[in-house]
């Protein structure tokens, strides 16, 4: 498994995601207002018909996807690794840009940029597993650590699915705030 200190990038500052949405981490004495620093980038992308736990959510029927994997940094102490699933004919703007232009973004804003159409709610799930083998040498993992894996699936307001994202999170110090975020 990769460590830090022994190849594994940390996503550098200048990614550093304004006002995250699902990574709402926090120090066990921090208050309402002290969010650790968020960081992304995005190291894969696939497009392809491939079927799985996001086809039904999405549903999908015989349209591509589009996977969008990337690792989050919290306070460039912990590492989570993100799958990220949407209708790739939908969403061309996460098909087509480089790479690094996704780094540090917010989905669901570039989403609903080029949509004009937000997220108007989510449902979120959480199960403890091992983490698939990609996790675990994509990024900092510790070795024989489950995950606490948070699924997200957003929807727009007329209901339809909009993404499906798993976040593998490993064991950590730090709390993660899941309550109630009104868009402003």
């Amino acid at each position: 498994h990769r460590r830090r200190g022994s190849g594994t990038t940390v996503a550098s500052p200048h990614t550093q995601v304004a006002e995250p949405w699902h990574f709402l981490f926090r120090t066990a004495d921090g208050g309402p207002d002290d969010l650790l620093p968020v960081y992304t980038r995005v190291i894969d992308r696939r497009v392809s018909r491939d079927k799985g736990p996001w086809s039904a959510a999405l549903e999908q029927g015989r349209d591509k996807v589009v996977r969008l994997d990337r690792i989050v940094t919290i306070d460039t102490a912990m590492e989570i690794y993100a799958v990220f699933y949407a209708l790739a004919d939908r969403h061309p703007e996460l098909v087509t840009p480089p790479l690094s232009a996704l780094d540090g973004a917010n989905f669901h804003e570039v989403m609903a940029e080029h949509h004009h159409m937000p997220v108007h709610h989510i449902r979120q799930r959480l199960r403890v597993e091992m983490p698939p083998a990609y996790v675990t040498e994509g990024c900092a993992w510790p070795d024989g650590a489950l995950a606490s894996t948070v699924n997200v699936t957003a929807y727009s307001v007329d209901t339809r699915p909009i993404y499906y994202q798993d976040f593998y999170i490993p064991p950590s110090p730090y709390i993660l705030d899941m309550g109630t975020r009104i868009k402003s």
